[in-house]
């Protein structure tokens, strides 16, 4: 049984964001794949200051490649320790 059908972590939601913001951290929450790279920078930027980083990226699971596959491909390529 894949793991995210077991656990439902698929179906996990919030605003991991702002809960690391509230803890203290650098965070953003980036829903556009266009701006991916520029907040990565900014991580690594507020890294190298000393500031723990989260970087929450929405997603979505594509129908035509779910999760399970991946899950399975993964476990194959790390030996079948996944």
């Amino acid at each position: 049984m894949a793991r995210a059908a077991r656990f439902g972590s698929n179906r996990l939601s919030g605003h991991y964001a702002g809960v690391a913001a509230e803890l203290g951290a650098y965070s953003e929450r980036v829903e556009d794949p266009a701006d991916v790279a520029a907040a990565i920078g900014r991580g690594i930027a507020a890294t190298r200051a000393g500031h723990p980083v989260v970087l929450e990226m929405t997603t979505k699971e594509e129908p035509g490649f779910p999760a399970a596959a991946v899950l399975a491909a993964a476990g194959e390529w790390a030996g079948g320790r996944g």
